[in-house]
This record gives C-alpha cells, sequence and structure tokens, in this order.
C-alpha cells in the first residue's frame, strides 16, 4: 500500500499475488509501465492495469482456462472470477 505522499509507483506497492506472478514469470518485460505513465496516472490506475495485464497474460498462457490461472497467479478460482468481472473480461476471450 502507497501513501497518499508518494508519487513513485515501487515494485513494494503491487499486491503480492501479482508480485509473486512477476518475479516468477518476468513479466516486468510485459507490463512496459514507464515514467511518462507513472507521471499521469494515479496509483489505483496504475495497479488496475498491472492486475488486468497479469491476469490477461495468465489466461492467455492457459488457453482461457480459469482454474489453472488462478492457479498461477496464487489465487483462488473464485477470486479469479471475481476480478474478469470487475475488470469487464471474459475468460473466453482467451480460448483457442
Amino acid at each position: 500500500m502507497a501513501e497518499s505522499k508518494e508519487t513513485v509507483l515501487t515494485f513494494e506497492h503491487i499486491p503480492s499475488f501479482i508480485r509473486k506472478h512477476m518475479e516468477s514469470k518476468s513479466l516486468e518485460n510485459s507490463l512496459q509501465i514507464d515514467n511518462e505513465c507513472l507521471k499521469e496516472e494515479t496509483l489505483s490506475s496504475l495497479l488496475l492495469q498491472c492486475e488486468r495485464k497479469s491476469i490477461e497474460a495468465a489466461l492467455s498462457k492457459n488457453c482461457g482456462n480459469v482454474t489453472l490461472a488462478a492457479k498461477q497467479l496464487g489465487i483462488a478460482r473464485q477470486n479469479l472470477h471475481y476480478r474478469l468481472r470487475k475488470l469487464g473480461l471474459c475468460s473466453e476471450e482467451f480460448k483457442n
């Protein structure tokens, strides 16, 4: 969690399930959050962007299989379904 006075998003601000996934799968390159993006957006919008990209990557890798994607992300399947609804994503879009 970041303090309201903090202006820079660091690796420690990212939720632990996403950090774990990033460390194990080296998603740093695919997230591509640059300094210009950090200046323009709020912390909460950056976290949503990071969460969306991590979930999309896990679903793509697992051909839309929610159970496998949730296991890869280190969260419960029900939690992933909740996050899909929150982000307006559909696992069917990632099936081959």
